[in-house]
């Protein structure tokens, strides 16, 4: 198991892989420890969640989500974004990526929450 600091030293070396929202933390945290050597169980638990999404299975799994998206789940993120789009808030930032970027792929999470809902199944459905 690694020591906390080795967890801070090994997240701060991802840089450019981590969320602008990641690194940010990893810096307050990573600045807090050092000072005070001491830190949150809730800072322990975020850290521990960010080391598990930037572990070798989490970059695979997103890798092969990445490659399986293909033109079917394409149009459906972009049907569930039109849906979206006309019935905000939810998913705004995301639906406006769908829309507005072809290189763009959600995450598995998202294109799934965004998706495979009845409002937007039934929306889906209804335009069919």
């Amino acid at each position: 198991m690694r020591t906390t600091q080795q967890k801070l030293d090994h997240l701060a070396g991802l840089g450019e892989q981590l969320t602008d929202w990641q690194r940010g933390f990893i810096e307050s945290v990573a600045d807090q420890y050092k000072r005070r050597d001491y830190l949150s169980d809730a800072q322990h638990a975020t850290i521990d969640k960010i080391v598990a999404l930037h572990s070798p299975e989490a970059i695979k799994a997103r890798n092969d989500w990445r490659s399986s998206y293909d033109e079917e789940k394409q149009a459906l993120a972009r049907q569930a974004a039109e849906y979206y789009t006309v019935n905000p808030p939810y998913f705004r930032e995301a639906a406006r990526k769908i829309l507005n970027d072809p290189a763009y792929i959600p995450t598995e999470k998202c294109f799934n929450k965004m998706t495979q809902n009845k409002y937007v199944q039934r929306w889906i459905a209804q335009r069919e």
